[in-house]
């Protein structure tokens, strides 16, 4: 093995370094309405603009996200892993 040659970094390191990088002041808790069972797509939206992925998604575009076509290919892919939900974005 040559000694000059750079280790691989571990999956942690990997991990600490994104999340660092994403939240360089930490983390904190972002309180979210739950107001029309919409918290899950609220705390979505603040979770990217916190970490300035891309500008702000507003809750009414992430409903249309969750109700394409191309969504329903997927939970229909998917073969009852994804669940049927009109409120919420479900993609775990």
């Amino acid at each position: 093995m040559d000694r000059g040659a750079k280790k691989a970094a571990k999956p942690d390191d990997i991990v600490r370094k994104i999340f660092s990088e994403r939240f360089p002041h930490g983390a904190s808790v972002i309180e979210t309405s739950g107001r029309g069972f919409l918290c899950g797509l609220r705390a979505l939206r603040e979770s990217v603009q916190a970490q300035e992925i891309f500008s702000t998604v507003s809750v009414d575009e992430l409903q249309k996200i969750a109700k394409s076509p191309e969504l329903q290919a997927f939970e229909t892919e998917t073969k009852g892993h994804a669940r049927k939900n009109t409120s919420n974005f479900y993609i775990d």
